[in-house]
């Protein structure tokens, strides 16, 4: 028998029982399981946010910058499809000249600017996959020690 304090003056007797183990096969603990476990912990969530952040980022820069430079590329050639027609004897004088090319120039920037946004969301998408491949391994680490 256990005595148990309760708060009255009084105390309470509780009979004990035995407790009989049974043999329970071990149940492999579902991976999906395992990562909630773990996005519970502090640093988990601060990783999976951070790889759901630069997953979205990447995907953004990457749509959007095709989206620009077809854009862009189509303005380009449209620019040279009218500088390379026939001309007539008044562009002999090529008075627009230095117009043109600097609207070019500044076609050809943009599209620059944008292969480099293109860049920069593929390493996003590459900074995503490292992050969420450092939960899902820290995930399976926690399967295992226990």
């Amino acid at each position: 028998m256990i005595w148990y304090p309760q708060k009255t003056a009084t105390p309470t007797i509780v009979p004990k029982t035995r407790s009989v183990s049974l043999p329970i096969p071990l149940v492999r603990v579902n991976l999906l399981q395992q990562l909630e476990k773990n996005l519970m912990t502090r640093t988990g969530k601060v990783y999976f946010g951070l790889a759901m952040l630069s997953l979205i980022l990447g995907v953004g820069n990457i749509l959007f910058s095709e989206l620009k430079m077809r854009e862009y590329s189509r303005i380009l050639d449209e620019v040279n499809r009218e500088d390379s027609g026939p001309r007539g004897p008044a562009a002999v004088l090529e008075v627009n000249r230095t117009a043109q090319d600097s609207y070019d120039l500044k076609v050809r920037s943009r599209i620059e600017f944008y292969q480099i946004a293109l860049s920069g969301g593929r390493v996003f998408l590459a900074v995503s996959g490292m992050l969420l491949l450092v939960v899902l391994i820290s995930a399976r680490g926690s399967k295992n020690k226990q």
